[in-house]
């Protein structure tokens, strides 16, 4: 990996940190804590995720921080060069298949958009596996969808024509 990945990741582990600590303080005043016979409340899964995302942003964090001193030394060649212009598109059009996706909920079904999504944005990140590509577009929002709305029993959006 290059300085640039480590700094990259560096900042990524920093964001997430900072994400699971705000979901973390905001958690009690955001969801109440009545409880069922199993001492499971609304705010066991928040609490549980922002804490997953709080140890693996750390992780990523101080692994990256450790690594970068033995990183290579920044890419000078045109091949490894990183445009900032491209890289601001790259954000600029994630941000804008997350809208589209969002938008999606209201005309088609949570599966279908959700797949069409994961597609996306495998595809926009490089990924070329074509079998595990379609494999992971197919079942994660099918899986998503049935831990959410069989197992726990939380419906997710549905579209404007009910489907």
């Amino acid at each position: 990996m290059t300085r640039y990945q480590y700094t990259r990741d560096i900042c990524v582990g920093l964001a997430a940190i900072l994400i699971a600590l705000f979901f973390l303080a905001v958690t009690p005043f955001q969801v109440t804590a009545r409880s069922d016979d199993y001492g499971i409340s609304g705010r066991t899964l928040p609490v549980l995720v922002a804490g997953a995302l709080l140890v693996l942003g750390a992780y990523l964090f101080f692994r990256n921080l450790i690594h970068i001193r033995r990183a290579l030394p920044r890419a000078e060649n045109p091949g490894q060069k990183h445009d900032r212009r491209s890289r601001f598109g790259r954000a600029a059009l994630y941000m804008g298949a997350i809208a589209v996706y969002i938008v999606g909920f209201s005309f088609v079904d949570y599966i279908l958009s959700s797949m069409l999504m994961v597609a996306f944005g495998m595809w926009l990140s490089g990924f070329r596996n074509r079998i595990a590509f379609a494999c992971i577009a197919l079942v994660m929002p099918a899986l998503i969808y049935y831990v959410f709305s069989v197992i726990m029993e939380i419906p997710l959006p549905e579209s404007v024509f009910g489907i």
